[in-house]
C-alpha cells in the first residue's frame, strides 16, 4: 500500500474518531463582574458561589485581577432561579435578573449601597453586581449567627 494512501487512511480516521464541535461546547458560560458599590473599582480574589434554588451548587470561581469570576454552567441549565453568594463581602445588589436575559444580552445589577455606577455595556453573559467587603467584626459576627 502506497505511503500517502496510508497516511490519508489515518487522517480520515484521527477525524472521524474525534468529537464534532458542537459535542465539545459544554453549556454556557457566565462571567460575573464584582465592583465596590463605593468606587467601582474591581473587587479582587473573592471566592463566589453559584446554586440553583432547585438543584445542585456549582463549583466556586475566584475573582481575578480585574474583579471577574467565570462559571461554566451546564446545558441546559437546572431549574430554579440562580443566586450567588460570598462569606467576605455583602452583594448591595439585590434586583433579580433572568438568567436567559443575561446569557442573552448581559447585564448590569443596580448599587443599592453607594453611587458608583458602571461605565460601558455589559457583553452577552457578563453580570455586573456591586459589592462591599465586610469588616472583620461582621466577618465574626456572621461566623457567631
Amino acid at each position: 500500500m502506497p505511503r500517502i494512501l496510508q497516511n490519508m487512511i489515518v487522517a480520515c480516521f484521527l477525524l472521524a474518531a474525534g468529537p464534532s464541535a458542537s459535542f465539545c461546547q459544554t453549556g454556557h458560560i457566565l462571567t460575573v463582574k464584582v465592583l465596590d458599590a463605593r468606587n467601582s473599582k474591581p473587587l479582587r480574589h473573592i471566592r463566589l458561589w453559584l446554586g440553583w434554588s432547585k438543584g445542585s451548587q456549582s463549583p466556586s470561581a475566584e475573582t481575578n485581577d480585574a474583579g471577574t469570576a467565570v462559571f461554566h454552567l451546564p446545558d441546559p441549565l437546572p431549574d430554579g432561579r440562580p443566586w450567588l453568594s460570598c462569606r467576605f463581602v455583602v452583594i448591595c445588589s439585590g434586583s433579580r435578573v433572568s438568567i436567559d436575559q443575561v446569557l442573552a444580552r448581559g447585564t448590569v445589577a443596580e448599587n443599592n449601597r453607594g453611587k458608583a455606577r458602571f461605565s460601558g455595556n455589559p457583553s452577552p453573559g457578563e453580570l455586573v453586581i456591586f459589592a462591599r467587603r465586610l469588616s472583620v467584626f461582621q466577618r465574626i459576627r456572621d461566623v457567631l449567627d
